[in-house]
């Protein structure tokens, strides 16, 4: 349909090909991409001409707006959360690791249950929606938009959208299902899963390690080492690290900060030492250095006391009959 022309001879930029009932449209944008990586183009130019590449052919192609929050704007950052009750977490994107392996996998497909044991790979694809369901959830230490996720070794997972489940066993025996709505794990462990910006729904007892963010210390007063909230916390994930950051926060019900807050005691503070030190944190080694300073301080200030009383004692007569002259 298209080529590229030069002096050298020609390449192919455009080809279509129908195949079946379906079409391949073959676009090589290769020289495009050389050019940007040696730099012989401006890359923005380069990247506006393969955003239009669909547009110039009618390609239709599904996309997707983006929008980016502001990492300011988060109402809530944490390290970690744990969360006991009844837990509801819906994504967009569910994956598990390669290394996970479930006792019982069940597939609803229509009317029947079909169980497969000893699943070693779980592939769910298809679905624009997947809402997991279980009694415990831990999140910590994410893969940027993905949060890293433990939960319980009995889930449910139920699926909007033409949802096509591929298992593989220990044995080596593959299993495929087109149109799945639901599958439940059950496992003799808590089940490893990634999922792609969550909305986790927890309803019991939750656990926030290191919690920060404007919203959360509007309600806490300031900042702790862990909150513990009986009651309802939902939040949508925005992104997840070491440190994981949430929008759309809701908290409602009793709440417990570690250290708690306590009104300053003005006269209780004046009995405390000034200085607290710790004999027992230290290597007995480390003990002349620090005494050495002490007594060399002891010395130099007394000495300055001895050559005051000095000048004292031998000043002029005369000044001292002037003093007591009045």
């Amino acid at each position: 349909m298209a080529f590229y022309n030069s002096s050298g001879g020609s390449s192919v930029f455009l080809g279509e090909e129908n195949i079946g009932l379906g079409k391949i449209i073959y676009v090589n944008v290769y020289p495009i991409v050389t050019d940007i990586a040696e730099s012989k183009v401006h890359a923005q130019q380069s990247y506006k001409i393969l955003g239009e590449i669909p547009n110039l052919f009618a390609l239709k192609l599904k996309t997707n707006d983006s929008v980016q929050p502001n990492i300011g704007d988060m109402k809530i950052d944490f390290k970690e959360m744990t969360g006991i009750g009844s837990v509801v977490i819906n994504t967009t994107s569910v994956i598990l690791p390669e290394d996970t392996t479930i006792r019982k996998l069940i597939i609803r497909d229509g009317h029947k249950d079909i169980s497969i044991e000893n699943v070693t790979k779980l592939d769910m694809d298809g679905y624009h929606n997947a809402v997991l369901y279980g009694n415990y959830v831990s999140l910590a230490n994410g893969k940027g938009l993905y949060g890293n996720m433990l939960i319980s070794n009995s889930t449910n997972i139920s699926f909007k959208g033409n949802t096509a489940i591929d298992a593989i066993t220990d044995n080596n025996n593959s299993y495929h299902f087109d149109n799945i709505t639901n599958i439940s794990i059950l496992n003799d462990e808590l089940v490893h899963v990634y999922a792609r910006q969550p909305i986790l729904n927890v309803h019991g007892n939750i656990v926030l390690k290191s919690p920060g963010g404007p919203q959360i210390l509007s309600k806490v007063g300031a900042y702790s080492s862990e909150l513990y909230v009986s009651g309802n916390v939902a939040l949508t994930l925005f992104m997840s690290d070491s440190y994981s950051y949430g929008s759309n926060l809701f908290v409602d019900g009793s709440m417990e900060r570690v250290p708690g807050l306590y009104d300053y005691d003005q006269i209780a503070s004046l009995f405390q030492p000034f200085l607290l030190f710790d004999f027992n944190s230290y290597s007995p080694l480390l003990f002349p250095f620090l005494i050495i300073p002490f007594f060399i301080s002891i010395i130099i200030l007394t000495g300055k006391i001895i050559k005051h009383d000095n000048n004292y004692v031998n000043k002029p007569e005369s000044h001292i009959s002037t003093r007591e002259s009045y």
